[in-house]
């Protein structure tokens, strides 16, 4: 927070406006993906997500000011929100129970090792 403070030349408290704009987006729009999920299809809504989320990381990579990056953020919690509780649903809907257990360890794997590769890639 203290870089992105001292980038932005704003208050620490500012700063912080783009952890709590994530977290509330991604809570608030699992709600939205689930319905969203059984009615177009889990695995079409994840993908389309997937897509809106890179575009919202790619607006938070060419942010010139905090408030294009609070929105920016907003839209990347936002679709963060449709892909991996949509993953989950869907091997409850797909994997028969003797294998589901595997199947979501290799999920939970997939999701640990694609945040360490994105922190390490940004």
């Amino acid at each position: 927070m203290p870089a992105l403070a001292a980038d932005f030349s704003v208050t620490l408290g500012q700063a912080a406006r783009v952890i709590l704009v994530f977290g509330v987006a991604y809570g608030i729009f699992q709600l939205v993906f689930g319905p969203l999920g059984d009615r177009f299809g889990k695995a079409r809504v994840i993908a389309l997500c997937a897509l809106a989320g890179v575009i919202g990381n790619g607006m938070a990579f060419l942010s010139p000011d905090l408030d294009w990056l609070v929105a920016a953020r907003i839209v990347s919690g936002a679709f963060a929100a449709g892909i991996f509780p949509l993953a989950m649903a869907w091997l409850g809907d797909n994997v028969p129970y003797e294998s589901r257990q595997a199947a979501l360890a290799r999920l939970v794997s997939a999701g640990v090792m694609g945040m360490l590769g994105g922190q390490w890639l940004s």
